[in-house]
């Protein structure tokens, strides 16, 4: 489930935007339990698979399958 590409993860209440270089190939499914403070759409492309990349206070980033309802809700939380 780790990500593998180059993203940028736009922080709410950051200056800058920060650059992740990875994309999801695979996805996970299980709701978390550790608090997410930002999130990325990613599409299909090549390798990688549509899929919302997370990321978490720890600093953790992790793929989830993007139509799944608690994913839906936790983006809407955070836009």
């Amino acid at each position: 489930m780790g990500p593998k590409g180059t993203w940028v993860l736009r922080g709410r209440n950051e200056n800058q935007d920060r650059r992740v270089s990875e994309c999801c190939t695979t996805v996970a499914r299980k709701e978390i339990t550790e608090t997410i403070v930002d999130y990325m759409v990613q599409q299909r492309n090549n390798h990688c698979v549509n899929a919302v990349l997370f990321q978490t206070e720890s600093g953790g980033l992790y793929c989830f399958k993007h139509d799944e309802p608690w994913v839906m809700r936790k983006v809407r939380q955070l836009r």
